[in-house]
């Protein structure tokens, strides 16, 4: 009967399986340092081919696309400046029309009769005043001498007249005195003494209407002199003023009725299209009823909106290409007229007018215009494709690889891009150093027809194939080296550089993104 096993507990293989983990663990760590350090080299050791363009100095061209409406750059609105039936009216839509050439005519019936009357008022107050210019004529003034001369012999009458009844009434007074005492002493009778004092009352009464006739005479010789005086003077200053004035009031008012009258008439003010007719012919036009629309389309005008950061891009007068949609294969020209003083703090927009000519009308106002402007920077800079950037970095600069020549001894380069210095690839192929292998694709034998030892062009920088530096090896290859540049504007494919690169220094355009610092680069075309 054979012996028992002995019992083996589980927590006994613990640390063995432990320890055997470890061994593993240990291993594999010690075989990644060798893997990643096989990788690194084959990456640091391949040749990328990149395509270059040398930096060169210019200005940056700029480009703004823009659209808008074309409308013309004349559009007028005649509208009725009376109140007036519509009684002609010619025209219709599409029509060209003169610049004097009547539209429209309105009733004026009413406007001539007033204005004849206002004539009349002007020839009036016309030969008022020149008849207080002129004077008064020779034969009114020797009237006016007549009729003083006149007052004067029945003033000097009137007056004999007062001294004779003055006398009569001093006597009949004196009568009635003496008849009166007389009375009293029983000398005449009751109707003598009567008689007496009735004359005398009687020649009083007389007397007195005799002075007042007087009077009246004096007064009409002062009228008459005054009248002889102011005919032989003439019209004052002031009457002159008054009927001058008088003139001018007229004839304005005249004038007045006149150019109502020419209202009834709507005249075109330019040469242009009717473009709408807004009225017919027996239609009561108020004043400021819509009566036609003209434009000129000899000219349009496009207003377009560009952002702010565009505005010191353009300039009053640059030339801009325009283009319709509805006349895709035309270019026209068109020049900025205007722009506008304020930007819309909303949009940040700005409002530009650009003018183009259009003979004979070709094109129809309101079709959609596409602007584009050019310009170039004001001064010069460095000028490289925008495609050299390769990423942004901190500080707001960009990263660019440029194509350096390697420094170092001449070796065997073998297609592929791995190269071999002092011998060492001579060793594995037994073969010369500073011999170029020609291989295969993927590392396989020579293509049919070529011959080991030669060496195929490789083109160079300026796309000319390298050149051998001697027999033992040929020119080193470029490595790419990363730098830093400050950019100033980007457009389209152009980007301007403010700094970090000089004129002549070749950035990679093509390729660069499978390029590290340090990298062996290929230039090809």
């Amino acid at each position: 009967m054979p012996p028992p096993r002995p019992k083996i507990c589980r927590w006994t293989l613990l640390p063995v399986f432990f320890a055997i983990g470890l061994i593993a663990l240990a291993s594999c760590k010690g075989e990644e340092p060798a893997a990643n350090s096989k990788t690194r080299s084959r990456f640091r050791n391949s040749t990328v081919s990149v395509r270059v363009v040398p930096v060169r100095e210019g200005r940056l061209t700029y480009t703004i696309y823009a659209t808008g409406t074309a409308v013309p750059d004349q559009e007028i609105n005649l509208s009725a400046r009376i109140e007036g039936q519509v009684t002609q009216l010619d025209v219709r839509e599409g029509d060209w029309v003169k610049a004097g050439q009547v539209l429209v005519v309105q009733d004026d019936a009413i406007l001539r009769h007033q204005y004849q009357l206002s004539v009349a008022e002007v020839r009036a107050a016309r030969a008022r005043l020149d008849k207080m210019i002129a004077g008064n004529r020779p034969e009114e003034i020797a009237q006016a001498e007549a009729q003083v001369a006149q007052a004067k012999a029945l003033a000097d009458r009137v007056r004999a007249e007062v001294e004779s009844s003055r006398a009569k009434k001093k006597e009949a007074r004196t009568n009635a005195s003496m008849y009166e005492r007389m009375f009293r002493q029983g000398i005449v009778s009751p109707q003598r003494r009567l008689a007496s004092k009735t004359l005398a009352e009687s020649l009083t009464a007389e007397h007195a209407e005799m002075e007042a006739k007087l009077k009246e005479s004096e007064a009409a010789l002062q009228a008459s002199r005054a009248k002889f005086r102011l005919m032989k003077a003439g019209s004052r200053k002031e009457d002159i003023a008054a009927a001058r004035s008088e003139l001018l009031r007229a004839q304005e008012n005249a004038n007045l009725l006149r150019v109502r009258m020419q209202h009834a008439r709507t005249l075109s003010p330019i040469e242009a299209i009717v473009s709408t007719r807004h009225v017919e012919p027996g239609d009561l036009a108020r004043v400021g009823t819509r009566l036609i629309t003209l434009v000129n389309t000899e000219r349009l005008k496009i207003r377009t909106q560009i952002s702010e950061l565009d505005l010191p891009k353009v300039r009053l007068g640059q030339s801009v290409q325009v283009t319709f949609d509805a006349y895709r294969k035309k270019r026209f020209s068109g020049r900025i007229l205007r722009i506008f003083p304020t930007v819309d703090p909303t949009s940040r927009q700005a409002t530009i007018e650009v003018g183009m000519k259009n003979p004979d009308g070709a094109i129809p106002s309101g079709l959609l215009a596409r602007l584009t402007f050019t310009s170039t920077a004001d001064g010069k800079g460095l000028i490289v494709p925008k495609a050299a950037l390769v990423r942004r970095v901190q500080g707001g600069k960009y990263e660019v690889f440029v194509a350096k020549k390697a420094a170092g001894k001449p070796g065997i380069r073998r297609e592929g891009g791995l190269v071999a210095r002092n011998g060492a690839a001579a060793a594995e192929t037994g073969r010369t150093p500073g011999v170029r292998i020609q291989t295969g694709t993927n590392g396989g034998p020579p293509a049919s027809g070529a011959r080991e030892g030669v060496r195929p062009a490789v083109a160079g920088p300026n796309g000319q194939p390298e050149k051998r530096t001697g027999k033992r090896g040929y020119e080193p290859a470029h490595i790419a080296e990363s730098r830093k540049i400050t950019a100033g504007e980007i457009e389209g494919d152009l980007a301007e550089v403010r700094s970090g690169l000089r004129p002549g220094d070749l950035v990679v355009v093509k390729g660069q993104h499978r390029l590290r610092p340090g990298s062996s680069i290929r230039i090809v075309q």
